[in-house]
């Protein structure tokens, strides 16, 4: 059969030289059968300018169009340069917030199950999210199946990729999905391998008993280099939000207030930290509004100093001070301190009991008696009247008071109370101790 044989090689009807060979003679009839043959093979290729279409599948053998334009409808080839550059999968013109307008060229007319596209969004997200791509309508946009974005899953600015599933688009890469660079929020069981910690948050000044984080972990400084300065309120924090603090300087000493802010400690008491080497750990409770210290350098330990002064409980008593010192350590509800007084003279008329105030605790209330805690050491004054007749010195405390009564424990087994008479000149004592505050 003469035309193009199905492997692409074309024959024709009848052979000039065969024909002469015969002795036959150029005819019309033999002619045009081998013209309409020419006719028939140009009318089954393709025409370079359009003019005619293939009528079935063209093997390529390999081969490749080469020099082709971009597509501009859905039935064109895409160049590669064009898939490169993600224009055909790129929604452009995109607006709204969380009802998401844009459109795709060339234009789709309907969503189909596996499409994916990307967009930059215009706005971050406040709630549920929809898209309506080339008027085609309004589509949710979902994460994880069918669970609805909420506020900042779309971030202004932000690439997202979406996929439609035949029913939704849902978003690939939500903002809630872990990038480490920003705030996350961790789900179900989570297993990180190899280490991890803690960017140091910079330095916080205190102010007015406040600071304001800004990271998860802080070295806080006292307002205006001060020796010492209280932290009451810490600013900022989500609910389980965990956070560690040291002090700036080891000279420069910051006291951790119990309950007077939002800082909420153990035991309830103050926590003081005075060398840059202890850390003390926090987690926020939205609930309470709070800071709770889970941790601290000897979690319910604190300590500082206080000024300790000498009492008369009767008369004018105005003793002049060389040294007037003293320290505590509280651990708990017990308090241990030392007392240093150095006295250089004394002015007015005393009477009555000598005494010391200032401590740094109230003794507890609920105690029927207080405590004695003996005086170590006292010079320059004989305090007992008759030093043959005493067994020792001590400082009595009574029950709820930061303040207490020497006595004297005299060897007929009798408690004396020291009078303040004895005390006009210079004199010294040193007293060390402890009791159980409230």
């Amino acid at each position: 059969m003469a035309g193009w044989n199905g492997s692409g090689t074309f024959t024709r009807t009848h052979n000039w030289a065969d024909d002469q060979a015969n002795g036959i003679k150029i005819r019309a009839d033999r002619h045009d059968a081998n013209d309409t043959d020419f006719v028939n093979g140009i009318n089954n290729c393709i025409t370079k300018d359009g003019q005619n279409t293939p009528s079935a599948d063209l093997p390529m053998n390999s081969q490749k169009h080469t020099g082709v334009g971009n597509g501009s409808a859905r039935n064109h080839y895409g160049a590669i340069g064009q898939l490169q550059d993600g224009d055909i999968t790129e929604i452009g013109s995109i607006s709204g917030t969380d009802t998401i307008t844009g459109s795709l060229s060339p234009a789709i007319t309907a969503y189909a199950q596996g499409q994916r596209f990307s967009f930059v969004a215009a706005a971050t997200n406040t709630d549920a999210v929809t898209i309506d791509i080339n008027s085609v309508g309004a589509a949710n946009i979902t994460k994880r199946g069918t669970t609805a974005l909420v506020a900042g899953d779309i971030v202004e600015n932000a690439i997202h990729i979406i996929e439609y599933d035949g029913t939704q688009f849902q978003l690939l890469n939500p903002a809630d999905v872990a990038t480490l660079d920003g705030d996350n929020d961790f789900t179900g069981d989570n297993t990180f391998i190899g280490k991890t910690a803690v960017k140091d948050g910079g330095e916080l000044t205190i102010s007015g008993g406040e600071i304001t984080i800004t990271g998860t972990s802080h070295t806080v400084d006292t307002e205006s280099d001060d020796s010492s300065d209280d932290l009451d309120t810490i600013n900022g924090g989500s609910d389980g939000e965990v956070l560690v603090l040291r002090i700036e300087d080891s000279g420069r000493n910051v006291v951790v207030k119990h309950n007077t802010g939002n800082i909420v400690t153990p035991d309830g008491n103050d926590i003081t930290l005075d060398t840059v080497n202890e850390v003390l750990t926090l987690i926020y409770d939205a609930a309470a509004s709070d800071w709770l210290v889970q941790s601290s350098p000897a979690s319910g330990t604190t300590s500082g100093t206080f000024t300790p002064a000498v009492t008369s409980s009767g008369g004018t008593f105005t003793p002049s001070y060389s040294t007037q010192q003293g320290d505590y350590v509280k651990v708990g509800d017990y308090v241990f301190f030392n007392v240093t007084v150095a006295v250089s003279s004394v002015s007015g008329t005393p009477s009555g009991n000598l005494g010391l105030s200032g401590l740094p605790f109230s003794t507890q209330s609920t105690r029927p008696v207080g405590s004695h805690v003996p005086c170590v050491h006292i010079s320059g004054v004989d305090p007992y009247g008759e030093v043959a007749n005493s067994r020792s010195f001590f400082l009595s405390l009574g029950a709820g008071v930061t303040a207490g009564t020497f006595f004297v424990d005299v060897l007929n087994g009798s408690q004396t109370a020291v009078p303040s008479t004895n005390f006009t000149s210079a004199f010294t004592f040193r007293i060390t101790g402890g009791y159980i505050a409230d």
